[in-house]
């Protein structure tokens, strides 16, 4: 499903080299290290966010070097670690919030979450929060 090759990338010096993986469907994979190893930026290499030199294979397509946007839409997502959610909102709704449709093409929508929305309206922090529907 997804075949990383000789995958190499660069930020402030030569960060990855040489990185070889594969995930089949269905498997669950964690990335481990120390601070400064290449974890973070391997994943966004694959996804996009960083120049990637080498081989990524997603469902046989090959992906280097494509923008965000359309390596998401292929169904490959990635969740940064920071802390930039809702906090008047459950996990589960923040979650939710990036749930779309992988059968309906097109921009994102919020459909059934209007419960979400409108705690975030009446939260005053989020006075301009707007919701885009097709």
């Amino acid at each position: 499903m997804l075949e990383v090759h000789d995958l190499h990338a660069y930020g402030k010096s030569h960060i990855l080299q040489r990185v070889d993986m594969y995930i089949d469907a269905g498997e669950v994979v964690s990335l481990l290290g120390r601070n400064g190893v290449g974890r973070s930026t391997t994943v966004k290499a694959i996804m996009g966010e960083v120049p990637p030199q080498g081989s990524i294979k997603f469902k046989d397509y090959n992906i280097a070097g494509l923008p965000s946007y359309r390596i998401a839409r292929l169904g490959l997502g990635y969740v940064p670690e920071n802390r930039d959610i809702f906090p008047g909102l459950t996990v589960r709704q923040n979650l939710m919030l990036g749930v779309k449709d992988p059968r309906r093409p097109g921009k994102w929508r919020l459909g059934g979450h209007a419960a979400n929305v409108s705690k975030l309206r009446r939260a005053r922090r989020y006075r301009r929060w707007c919701v885009l529907e097709r």
